[in-house]
């Protein structure tokens, strides 16, 4: 049955880094190979406007009640929101472990294998 799905990260939303979220849906956007766009739709058309989506997929907003929230309609789609919270959350993790690593003076090489993700730093 069609209908829009939410989640939670639990992240405070004071915590979440805006540029980060987007820069992990960019990310995922090519990794998955579709386009980004700030609306959500279901099965049926109906829209919801997000602060960043994936076509076809899921989209993210920040809310202070909520903190970070995927939605969107698992109808019919290849990748379930538990799998795209996963995807998500993982990416962020290694974009803002590259950064603070990269602010302590590191160099820093991410590489993924399957599921894993493997963050390579070595001090400048």
């Amino acid at each position: 049955m069609s209908h829009f799905r939410k989640c939670t990260v639990e992240l405070d939303h004071k915590k979440v880094n805006v540029a980060l979220v987007m820069q992990a849906m960019h990310e995922l956007a090519r990794e998955l190979g579709v386009r980004t766009t700030d609306v959500v739709k279901d099965f049926y058309g109906n829209r919801r406007k997000v602060l960043i989506a994936l076509e076809g997929l899921y989209g993210v907003y920040v809310s202070p009640e909520e903190g970070l929230v995927l939605i969107g309609d698992e109808y019919r789609k290849s990748v379930s929101l538990d799998e795209f919270k996963r995807l998500l959350v993982r990416t962020y993790t290694a974009l803002a472990m590259r950064r603070e690593l990269e602010n302590m003076g590191f160099s820093v090489q991410i590489s993924k294998a399957g599921s894993s993700v493997f963050i390579h730093g070595v001090r400048r």
